[in-house]
């Protein structure tokens, strides 16, 4: 998550990596991905079995996401 620009740079530097505890929901951030997702590493996302997001303030704000082929239980 960006740092606001208002906030101090003794603020910034002390929330640099710390979990992000803004007003945007993490769901909301993973729905996005999911969506810009579909067509590329996946038909549908219903084919996602499973999430692991965090948010953090960041001075390089970016989303970082991994996509893992599921293994075979058998």
């Amino acid at each position: 998550m960006q740092i606001p620009k208002s906030w101090s740079n003794k603020k910034k530097l002390t929330k640099e990596g710390s979990y992000a505890d803004n007003n945007v929901d993490v769901d909301n951030l993973c729905k996005a991905v999911l969506d810009s997702c579909e067509g590329f590493f996946f038909e549908n996302d219903k084919q996602v079995a499973m999430i692991r997001a965090r948010k953090f303030y960041s001075i390089d704000a970016r989303i970082e996401f991994e996509v893992l082929p599921i293994k075979d239980a058998a």
